[in-house]
């Protein structure tokens, strides 16, 4: 099953086509989705766990992601150049660059989000292709995300719906006794059940805990 990009991919393109870059590789969670089409869950909690979407200023797009998760996004996302690395062992900067250099793009003008590369993998890339300028290219991703699309405001809209219902069922819930760690635990179901892939944000305080804006549940009891 393949599913569509909710970014505006052709707006991307132009910006590629018309700037100063030969390559935009998107490496945050938020802008690998946001070129794919696909959430990769151990991108976000694991920091090493490199996904890459390499995005030449003319040729295709390639997906650089670990083995394990080549399957899954050869499945659901647009791009159908998928390549991988082996998690845990070289490492996926040298996979990168395999790219880059196989693309003609060992000594052009790269852009890469400098924001969310680790340091240690910043000297990697640049020490493995010393005639390439690597520079940063948030900027080129914030211009075009500041406009949303239709499907964007639509799941933004269907995100807050369904949010709401899960805290309201749930608040619908709360009993003298219940413990503050179960209303979460609740709650999370709720969220679940309302559409979530995954949950975050779980906060509902009771007792100390409420003069605090993100804290860990514990068995304090409703009164």
């Amino acid at each position: 099953m393949v599913i569509e990009a909710l970014g505006d991919l052709q707006a991307l393109e132009r910006e590629i086509s018309t700037s100063d870059l030969d390559v935009v590789v998107a490496i945050s969670p938020e802008n690998v989705t946001y070129s794919s089409g696909v959430v990769v869950w151990t991108q976000r909690s694991l920091r090493d766990r490199l996904a890459m979407v390499v995005m030449p200023s003319k040729g295709d797009t390639t997906f650089l992601v670990a083995g394990q998760e080549a399957g899954y996004v050869g499945e659901r996302s647009w791009i159908r150049d998928v390549r991988s690395y082996v998690a845990h062992g070289a490492s996926p900067i040298q996979a990168l660059v395999d790219v880059l250099r196989e693309k003609g793009l060992a000594a052009g003008r790269i852009g890469i989000e400098l924001g969310y590369l680790s340091t240690h993998y910043h000297r990697e890339l640049v020490e493995a292709l010393p005639e390439a300028q690597v520079v940063p290219c948030e900027p080129l991703f914030q211009r075009v995300r500041m406009v949303k699309t239709q499907a964007e405001v639509d799941l933004l809209t269907y995100a807050a719906v369904a949010t709401e219902r899960a805290l309201m069922a749930t608040y619908a819930t709360i009993q003298p006794g219940d413990r503050e760690r179960t209303l979460v635990s609740r709650l999370a179901g709720n969220m679940l059940q309302t559409g979530a892939d995954k949950t975050s944000g779980l906060y509902l305080t009771v007792g100390p805990n409420t003069g605090h804006a993100h804290p860990s549940p514990t068995d304090y009891l409703a009164q």
